[in-house]
């Protein structure tokens, strides 16, 4: 048993101590007392009827010795009124907040819960390009220490508060070792925050153009506004003779980079990336990807990392065809409103190999064509279709041979003929603010007229459609975007003084005139050589060239199957169909070409065109008996296919 001064003693530090936790205000007397000792103090009953009474704190507490030699504080008056409108207030139920934290009312007292306290100050509505929703809240954590930290919370994962808290600021500290069912208790704390008034905002989690506003206008999400997350970020507006300085220096250096004819288009085709938005909002998407081809050292890929989208790093400028569907589904997303750059197409490796590289470029030109890219299944409610908007370009050493008619006119040709102007290059390169500024100013041009050209674009699109003499519509509507984009650059040069206007409306005039001369031309070379064609056509080169040993006549073939590829009978040039169309697409492979047509396809090309001679309900021809097992083999009618490839080589 501890004499009666020695306890005295020690309850006057242990007085001392809570003065430290906080004190009541507008007292008379002031009480020296606010909590219990973090470590509970329970009410029990003295025993052998021997209760100590030790001290009178003010008019209000006193502290008791028990038996055991536990000592406890007992309110000689109700708690509510120690609740006052100072340092600690009444959140509701058995919560108080103190000047230091928050506090829950026991049987035995109040005790000190956390020493932090929390509150919400915002609710934030991220938005992703394709519409989809998550919303967080913004937290306040302030300690007793002074800290003070911001914590973002799923709201999905806001049961879990705690443990986040406890994972992320060790300082933030919860006494659940003192205070039973402590999570439940902590939840229910949590719930007060809910309660006070808070904002909500809507932040734009990607780049590009935002919703659409009441006027019809959109803003322009970038990482330099406070209501977006994006990496990529617009420079900042300069003064006007500054910006003119450089828009100016940027556009000369991109044009004096190469020929007219490479370099006008490249750029159009790079601003009409980030005005897309506005030609989808007046119903005319931007349709048609754009292919660099040039010999390996003409610095094609190097032009385009420097014109195509600036304001992400170097050397994320650039990807690779041979990433996967996946990692493809995340391009899209980085790219949206921006140009996707596939470097260095080519159709090394293996058969297999070129042929997915192939299925790839045909679905990123396709998916950009029809705005339609792959959507990732994850069950009948969770449907994610990605966002699609802006360019796609590709570099290559050859045109991609053998598409299909309506993949040939998906994507504008740009030809390099010899090597670009290395020193313009260099000169972009090593000055990286020249084309993000440019880009800056005309996506900030786009902003502030957005309506207006949204509704330019939907009345002048059909009468350019009606105007322009060029055959294929894909091509036309390629045509019409690029020279859209160059009047809009055109109205940009001219406000912003750049040049003369004179000097302006000469190089917009020489710009839509080579434009439509290249869809022309593309429209017409889209119209030669059906896929069906080029296979039959190569068929009669193996055959011409030796490559492939056609038989004289059946019994020759039956004497010597292995040596022979098929026979000749008649008009008829009978082949084995899995033989031939390995040999047909071997040598395609072999130029460094392909051919986009399967087996089975080709077999119905030929019959529906008349070139072949079949069994009822099918496109090849039951073999002679004469032939072991009777196989299905194609028959190709020598006349008519002669008649078909044009005074074809004669067999």
């Amino acid at each position: 048993m501890l004499k009666i001064k020695e306890v005295y003693m020690n309850f006057q530090e242990r007085q001392k101590k809570f003065q430290k936790i906080g004190e009541f205000k507008d007292y008379t007397p002031p009480a020296k007392i606010e909590l219990v000792t973090r470590v509970p103090i329970p009410v029990q009953e003295e025993k052998n009827n021997a209760p100590l009474e030790m001290q009178q704190c003010g008019n209000y507490s006193v502290a008791r010795m028990t038996s055991r030699g536990e000592m406890r504080f007992q309110p000689l008056a109700p708690l509510s009124e120690y609740i006052q409108n100072g340092g600690t207030y009444h959140l509701g139920g058995a919560y108080y907040e103190t000047a230091y934290g928050y506090a829950v009312a026991l049987k035995d007292g109040l005790h000190e819960f956390t020493n932090f306290k929390g509150k919400i100050l915002a609710k934030e509505v991220e938005m992703t390009a394709s519409g989809e929703r998550s919303e967080y809240y913004v937290i306040n954590l302030n300690t007793a220490e002074g800290k003070n930290y911001t914590v973002r919370v799923s709201v999905n994962q806001w049961a879990s508060l705690l443990d986040i808290i406890e994972n992320t600021f060790p300082f933030c500290q919860v006494y659940g070792d003192e205070i039973n069912n402590h999570r439940e208790r902590f939840k229910r704390l949590t719930g007060f925050w809910l309660k006070n008034p808070f904002p909500t905002k809507l932040v734009a989690k990607f780049w590009g153009w935002g919703s659409k506003m009441s006027n019809g206008a959109r803003l322009f999400y970038h990482g330099g506004r406070d209501d977006c997350r994006s990496d990529k970020v617009l420079p900042v507006a300069l003064s006007p003779e500054n910006e003119r300085q450089m828009i100016k220096a940027a556009f000369e250096n991109i044009m004096a980079a190469g020929p007219f004819e490479v370099t006008a288009p490249l750029l159009l085709y790079a601003l009409a990336s980030y005005t897309d938005a506005i030609f989808t909002d007046a119903g005319f998407p931007l349709a048609h990807c754009v292919m660099i081809i040039g010999e390996s050292g003409f610095l094609k890929s190097s032009f385009a990392k420097e014109i195509f989208s600036p304001f992400v790093p170097y050397n994320q400028k650039t990807f690779t065809v041979r990433s996967t569907e996946a990692s493809m589904n995340v391009l899209h997303e980085k790219a949206f409103d921006d140009t996707l750059v596939i470097d260095d197409f080519n159709l090394e490796g293996s058969p297999s190999e070129a042929r997915m590289k192939m299925k790839n470029i045909r679905g990123l030109i396709r998916g950009y064509s029809d705005k339609t890219p792959r959507a990732k299944y994850g069950g009948a409610d969770n449907v994610k279709q990605y966002a699609l908007r802006g360019g796609c370009v590709f570099t290559a050493e050859t045109t991609m041979s053998g598409q299909l008619k309506s993949g040939e006119l998906r994507y504008f040709k740009v030809f390099l003929h010899s090597p670009l102007n290395k020193i313009a290059i260099a000169a972009l390169h090593d000055n990286p603010n020249l084309v993000p500024i440019f880009y800056g100013a005309y996506i900030r041009f786009l902003e502030q007229s957005y309506s207006l050209l949204i509704n330019y674009v939907r009345a002048e699109f059909p009468k350019r459609r009606s105007c322009l003499n060029i055959p294929e519509p894909r091509m036309k509507d390629a045509a019409i975007h690029l020279t859209l984009t160059a009047e809009i650059l055109k109205n940009l040069l001219i406000k912003a003084s750049i040049f003369e206007n004179d000097s302006v409306k000469i190089w917009y005039q020489k710009v839509c005139e080579l434009l439509c001369q290249m869809a022309m031309q593309q429209s017409l070379d889209a119209q030669i050589g059906e896929p069906y064609l080029r296979y039959l056509a190569e068929v009669w080169n193996l055959i011409g060239t030796g490559k492939l040993q056609i038989a004289p006549n059946l019994p020759s073939y039956v004497n010597s199957i292995s040596n022979y590829i098929g026979y000749r009978e008649n008009d008829l040039l009978i082949i084995k169909k899995d033989e031939l169309y390995k040999a047909v697409i071997d040598a395609f492979f072999a130029r460094n070409e392909s051919l986009p047509i399967g087996i089975d396809e080709v077999s119905k090309k030929l019959k529906s065109a008349g070139l072949t001679k079949c069994d009822r309900d099918s496109c090849l021809l039951k073999a002679s008996s004469k032939i072991q097992g009777r196989p299905r083999m194609l028959a190709l009618i020598i006349s008519e296919c002669v008649k078909k490839l044009d005074g074809g080589q004669k067999l």
